[in-house]
């Protein structure tokens, strides 16, 4: 019953990917039926590009990273073999490849974690950086969550990296009219949040995202709205309802 990572468990994230892998001769029987103009592919179905080769059917990879986050794992040949990164220190920070200033680097905590995902198999057989690789070169080219004017140096930086053009298709906001819809309908719980925005001042505003995969133990979203609270700013706090299953909060 788990269709997404958010689902499991770190630990279990192994098992999902291996049955995940089992799609590959489903996959197949499909396009024996339908052929799509491109299919556009994540890195965990490393086996897709294989298998649209044998139709004829380009991929696209459709990063849900950041051109920064790519730049920073690295080339395809570095994926696969970890040459030039090996130990978890490495991934604490920017690396050798890098042509400009850069903070992109893993907290020393989490690094290890990183070095372990990426280059080292898991249960299903391949690890992180194999998948990825895999699909940077079986892909026509890239498409990244992002722009120029935010990471303009990164996109270029994976472009020479990879040997594939790199598309910034801009960072996905709400459809306008859903917006607009939300200003327009006063029963809404987005309608106050708009108005609430509409009055700041320009670039007064920060963002902070943890992510759709990241689940946030109780105690950690606790500490996290004592400090938010505690900062004595305005702020607007959205979390996800709770499974049945969970604490509730």
């Amino acid at each position: 019953n788990c269709e997404a990572t958010i689902d499991v468990q770190p630990e279990q994230t192994q098992f999902l990917k291996k049955a995940y892998d089992r799609l590959a001769e489903p996959m197949e029987k499909l396009l024996q039926q339908e052929l799509p103009d491109l299919i556009l592919v994540d890195f965990a179905a490393g086996w897709i590009p294989e298998t649209a080769a044998k139709f004829g059917i380009p991929v696209a990879f459709f990063s849900a990273y950041t051109a920064a986050t790519l730049a920073f794992l690295g080339p395809p040949g570095e994926l696969i073999s970890g040459t030039l990164r090996k130990t978890a220190e490495h991934f604490t920070r920017p690396p050798d490849w890098f042509t400009f200033p850069s903070l992109v680097a893993h907290r020393p905590h989490y690094a290890p974690t990183a070095f372990k995902n990426l280059h080292i198999p898991d249960l299903s057989g391949l690890s992180s950086g194999q998948r990825i690789a895999k699909v940077v070169r079986g892909c026509s080219f890239v498409a990244v969550k992002s722009c120029k004017e935010f990471e303009g140096e990164y996109i270029n930086l994976v472009e020479e990296l990879y040997q594939r053009p790199v598309l910034p298709i801009g960072v996905l906001p709400p459809p306008p009219e859903t917006i607009q819809e939300s200003h327009s309908d006063n029963n809404s719980s987005w309608s106050t949040t708009f108005l609430w925005l509409d009055k700041q001042k320009p670039k007064s505003v920060v963002f902070v995202g943890f992510g759709s995969e990241y689940k946030m133990p109780i105690e950690q979203i606790h500490e996290l709205a004592f400090a938010v609270e505690l900062s004595g700013l305005a702020f607007i706090w959205i979390l996800r309802k709770p499974l049945a299953d969970t604490v509730k909060i």
